[in-house]
């Protein structure tokens, strides 16, 4: 007996040409619902969609850059390096000082931009506060320094301004008295010049406290080439303390100061004025001292009323 039961198909297997089109697969064995097919398995050729431009989408999860460099930062990095710059001069540098306060409040506000994600410049916004920060300290340093020095060297002069000692001068040679100071007028040959003292105003002018002896004085040049009496010759009253004061202490503009005088041809003469703040208790029994600035040479002493 033949087996009436026709032969199992295999429903994998490929049609032949002539027939019909192909079914949906049939269900896989075991009860299991069919797989869903993916977009990209409906389309060996399908690709993601392009962005406007031909260029592929930025990833979705990464963060977006940051923008360009922030001006606030850049002016952080100027305003600090201008600092160091210019820290380094004693006074002046206050006024770095200020700038370097302005920059520092400056990067701080670039660094919160750059954490709000809105601009870039971190770095830059750094380095200018690191600047203004050590310009801050060096401008304080430089400024102590300063006021150390000049205090210094104001407390090594004596009071009076001046450095020679007028004490020992004028003493007669043989006795060691002091000679007897000259009338106004008088000439005396001190260096390269003859010089007098033709006036003295005791009643000068008063600025900030002090009360000026203004000396007029007149001095021929006696050398050979030329010469500057206010710049060869030194100017003080010896006081009757002993202290002496020279024209350092004068800081007013006097009608013929000496400062202006042009130098001398030989036998050439010319007057001009002198000042030292002198208290009213040195002035009894004071004189006036004319000597070389160099040291050499004879001196003179007049009286100062």
């Amino acid at each position: 007996m033949s087996d009436q039961n026709p032969p199992e198909q295999n429903p994998y297997a490929q049609r032949g040409a002539g027939q019909g089109p192909a079914g949906p697969p049939p269900p896989p064995p075991g009860g299991y619902p069919p797989m869903a097919q993916s977009p990209m398995a409906q389309s060996p050729t399908a690709q993601p969609p392009m962005a406007p431009g031909g260029y592929p989408p930025p990833y979705a999860g990464s963060p977006s850059s940051g923008g360009p460099s922030s001006g606030l930062a850049v002016t952080a990095l100027v305003l600090g390096v201008i600092g160091i710059l210019g820290f380094w001069i004693p006074i002046l540098n206050i006024g770095v000082i200020l700038l370097a306060i302005g920059a520092i409040v400056v990067g701080v506000m670039a660094l919160r931009g750059v954490r709000a994600g809105r601009q870039a410049g971190k770095g830059m916004a750094i380095a200018g506060i690191v600047l203004s920060v050590l310009t801050i300290l060096g401008s304080i340093a430089v400024n102590l320094a300063a006021y150390a020095f000049v205090t210094t060297a104001r407390d090594s002069f004596p009071p009076g301004g001046v450095v020679s000692d007028l004490d020992g001068l004028f003493r007669d040679d043989t006795t060691g008295a002091v000679g007897e100071p000259l009338p106004h007028g008088k000439p005396a040959s001190v260096g390269d010049y003859e010089v007098a003292v033709t006036d003295v105003d005791l009643t000068g002018a008063d600025a900030g406290g002090e009360s000026y002896v203004v000396v007029e004085v007149e001095a021929t040049y006696t050398g050979t080439a030329q010469g500057n009496p206010y710049q060869d010759l030194m100017v003080a009253v010896d006081g009757a303390e002993g202290r002496p004061y020279d024209e350092t202490t004068c800081e007013i503009l006097l009608p013929e100061d000496g400062l202006m005088l042009r130098p001398l041809s030989p036998a050439a003469t010319a007057g001009y004025q002198v000042c030292m703040a002198v208290p009213e208790q040195a002035r009894e029994g004071a004189t006036i001292v004319i000597e070389p600035l160099s040291g050499d040479g004879e001196s003179g002493r007049w009286s100062l009323d």
